[in-house]
């Protein structure tokens, strides 16, 4: 029974993997927010020496051989807000002029804060022996995978009369989609009955898509009638990487744990659809399917699509790191089982009547020091006379390495059957302000969350709520971020490192400041057998 079960399990892990989307899961990177699982999220992420579900097998799979048999299945829902404010350094918001007409930018959002991305995971784990267990994961980075921005936002003329006006955030995207799945294969083996060790083998995927508008001809000064949009896609099937995890049993009511994680980078190929003019002179969006469609008085020589497979991109992926101390206070009246080696099983809701943890993360983001995109040689822009597409179109972030804390517990309200917790984290500010963007915002960030658990017979109903509060990254209206061009003759001298950039608008797209703040809700189950 128990094989066909794990028989089970690797086939719905395998179906659940085609529904997780988004960038991936854990400590404090820059791509998503503490913490995936319903137990995880409500302790505020302080979980590694805790490690009390199937979900181990992603987070510490030292673990997975001090608990029974099971399968936790959960949902995050996540509702994400970003919003840029573009400023010149006095405070005022920019304006834009292209002909005889000036347009002031407006604080602008994303169009999709008001919708929950649904994000789900999935755990098994499957005690061998007294000694020896095997888990699987399959989860996501714990971020929304979706991001749509407008292209065209209520905007004022100079005299602060209503005016249509391309939106400020037009240069660094206008929608986001992607799919990031690690399937994680864990074993654990206990060398004592206190000391545990595990390790687990990670097969990642990756599939992006991006839109954003680019300016074709690079100019002296920003406008928007010679904007173009284009749309890239592009996947990674094999991103390899792995997990460790160790667990001490210090003491009986002390635990100690710690997590490591290594990824290699998605390197991923595909290609790209450039089009336009995106703009009419009013600054109105027109559609840009016509300028590819071949009955169309326009198209296709407003069109201009990349060789499949040729169109190349590469994201690092950031080490990261956990160390975890728990007290946990046993009940009097129940003494833990254990095998008949002696080693313990553990079950906090059966067990104590309370628990707190504390966690230290680490994250090495400052590997990410572009978002590397490349595009092959010598693609005209045929509509335009002297613009092509630029072979290095990649996109600094200049991320910085983030160090956090976390600190969660449970208090037992009912022996076996209820328990609620609550917990917390803060994470330094991981970003460059000069190179703030909003495909990706690792702004210094502290979260509040809760939850619960109720237990039924060998089912564990879990729910978990909480928010994650973001400060502001300001450059003071000196960023250091341009926008593509088809011309190589125009360039961008960076403010920060002096260096000189090609096939780049000649001034910052970036200036002024990004802000985010996400709010999360779980639910899940583990049945254990």
């Amino acid at each position: 029974m128990r094989l066909s079960l794990v028989a089970k399990l690797s086939s719905s892990a395998a179906a659940l993997a085609l529904l997780s989307v988004t960038t991936t899961a854990s400590a404090s990177n820059a791509f998503e927010v503490p913490d995936h699982g319903v137990e995880q999220f409500g302790r505020g992420g302080a979980w590694v020496a805790r490690a009390s579900d199937p979900m181990a097998a992603w987070f510490n799979p030292a673990a997975l051989a001090t608990q029974r048999s099971g399968v936790s299945l959960g949902v995050s829902l996540l509702w994400t807000k970003t919003c840029f404010g573009r400023e010149n350094p006095d405070g005022s918001p920019k304006q834009v002029t292209d002909g005889s007409a000036t347009r002031v930018y407006p604080e602008t959002c994303n169009e999709n804060s008001g919708t929950p991305f649904p994000n789900p995971s999935l755990a098994g784990a499957y005690r061998i022996n007294d000694k020896l267990a095997i888990g699987l994961a399959v989860l996501g980075p714990h971020a929304a995978g979706d991001a749509e921005w407008p292209d065209v936002v209520d905007g004022t003329d100079q005299r602060g009369n209503y005016a249509p006006t391309p939106a400020p955030t037009r240069y660094m995207l206008l929608k986001k989609h992607g799919l990031v799945v690690h399937p994680a294969l864990s074993v654990a083996y206990s060398v004592t009955p206190e000391l545990h060790f595990g390790a687990g083998f990670v097969w990642g995927i990756a599939s992006f898509e991006f839109k954003t508008i680019t300016g074709s001809l690079g100019q002296t000064q920003e406008g928007w009638t010679h904007d173009i949009v284009a749309e890239m896609k592009a996947k990674d099937m094999f991103v390899p990487g792995f997990i460790l995890g160790g667990l001490w049993e210090a003491h009986r009511r002390i635990d100690v744990g710690a997590w490591f994680r290594w990824s290699d980078a998605i390197k991923a190929s595909g290609d790209a659809l450039l089009s336009g003019e995106y703009y009419d002179n009013k600054g109105l969006a027109q559609d840009p399917s016509r300028y590819c469609d071949l009955g169309s008085s326009i198209g296709p020589q407003n069109c201009t699509q990349t060789p499949s497979g040729e169109t190349k991109m590469r994201l690092n992926q950031p080490i990261e790191a956990k160390l975890g101390v728990r007290y946990h206070h046993p009940r009097s009246d129940v003494t833990p089982p254990t095998t008949s080696q002696g080693h313990r099983v553990r079950d906090p809701i059966a067990e104590d009547l309370f628990d707190i943890e504390v966690d230290l993360t680490y994250a090495r983001n400052s590997v990410v020091d572009s978002l590397e995109i490349r595009f092959p040689p010598n693609i005209a822009i045929p509509w335009l006379a002297g613009a092509d597409v630029p072979i290095n179109a990649d996109v600094p972030h200049h991320f910085k390495d983030v160090y956090g804390v976390r600190i969660g517990g449970d208090f037992v309200v009912l022996p076996n059957q209820l328990a609620v917790r609550a917990g917390g984290f803060f994470e330094t500010r991981g970003q460059d302000p000069a190179f703030a963007n909003i495909d990706f915002v690792p702004a210094q960030r502290f979260g509040l969350t809760a939850g619960a658990t109720y237990r039924v017979g060998p089912v564990d109903i879990n729910i978990a709520g909480g928010h994650v509060f973001g400060s502001k990254i300001d450059n003071g209206g000196n960023g250091d971020l341009p926008a593509l061009t088809g011309t190589p003759t125009t360039s961008y001298p960076s403010r920060t490192t002096g260096e000189t950039t090609p096939y780049r608008t000649p001034y910052a797209i970036n200036d002024g400041w990004v802000q985010e703040s996400v709010t999360v809700a779980q639910v899940g189950a583990t049945y254990r057998f």
